[in-house]
């Protein structure tokens, strides 16, 4: 057996030991990202200065990336406007987002780990 094969049939083992749900989760929470979070933050997290639907970056936010996932839960779910909002310059607030827990569940680990690299 070489080693390259030996490192391949390795690989073969772990992934095999995997919960399903762990490698379809990134991807609904990438999907989920792409369809609702970057109409405003912008498609890798970025942010958006201008338009109607301006939004700070996500990507490099130290609250995204040290919040607990129920503080990110009810900021998606009830959004953050008027004197909660947290970025004066950006004339609206985060809507509330019409998100069930699966997919909060998934996009937040998107969110706080994929996004971030």
């Amino acid at each position: 057996m070489t080693l390259r094969y030996a490192h391949v049939r390795l690989l073969c083992t772990l992934l095999a030991l995997l919960p399903a749900s762990t490698l379809t989760n990134a991807n609904v929470g990438a999907s989920t990202f792409k369809e609702v979070c970057a109409v405003c933050h912008g498609p890798t997290g970025e942010g958006t200065k201008s338009g109607p639907q301006a939004a700070p970056p996500l990507k490099g936010s130290a609250f995204v990336k040290s919040a607990t996932p129920d503080e990110l839960k009810s900021l998606i779910k009830f959004g953050r406007t008027g004197a909660n909002k947290k970025f004066k310059d950006i004339p609206q607030g985060m809507p509330a987002q019409a998100l069930s827990e699966a997919e909060m569940t998934d996009i937040i680990p998107y969110i706080q780990v994929e996004l971030q690299k």
